[in-house]
């Protein structure tokens, strides 16, 4: 696409006429469609720090693995089959000065489910006094199936919610959200 919006810029400058105040209907009609196309692709695909750490928490595997898939090209991303092991990870990350920037929670598991990991996360970092701009993104995942989440879950501490399956679009609007892009 880089290349494309190139050569629409160089058919740009050959269309001006010898003394540059006459410009070529079609060109330009080209170059705005190639912007465009452009702008669509840097919001869809690209997220603004390319460093970025995630946790996926979820006891299914073809989840887990589908969102790590996708996730994995815009940062590391560590995995989690259950709200134990996702606690002891976000402890582990912070002790190594390594924070995660966003964890992808599944509401539903069979240990502690996903309200409860969110519950405990919170009360660590208010805990360790860390403000809430600095806490870590909490995404929380459900299926179509799933019960309702309560708003009295919700209310303190999630910053947004996907249903599964995981794909680009979704993942691309929870970037917009969190203005990761």
């Amino acid at each position: 696409s880089c290349k494309t919006f190139m050569d629409a810029a160089f058919s740009l400058e050959r269309a001006l006429d010898a003394t540059r105040s006459e410009v070529i209907e079609p060109e330009i009609k080209n170059l705005e469609r190639v912007c465009i196309e452009l702008v669509e692709f840097i919001i869809k695909y690209s997220v603004k720090n390319l460093f970025m750490k995630f946790l996926v928490v979820d006891d299914e595997f073809n989840s887990r693995k589908t969102s790590s898939r996708i996730l994995s090209q815009y940062g590391e991303c560590d995995l989690a089959v259950n709200g134990l092991e996702a606690l002891n990870a976000f402890v582990r990350a912070h002790s190594e000065s390594d924070p995660y920037n966003a964890i992808f929670l599944d509401i539903s598991m069979p240990d502690l489910d996903g309200s409860q990991v969110l519950e405990k996360k919170r009360k660590w970092e208010r805990s360790r006094n860390i403000q809430d701009q600095d806490m870590v993104k909490i995404i929380l995942m459900s299926t179509k199936d799933s019960p309702a989440i309560p708003e009295s879950i919700l209310n303190p501490g999630y910053e947004s919610c996907l249903v599964k399956p995981v794909d680009r679009d979704k993942l691309a609007r929870i970037f917009k959200e969190l203005h990761y892009i």
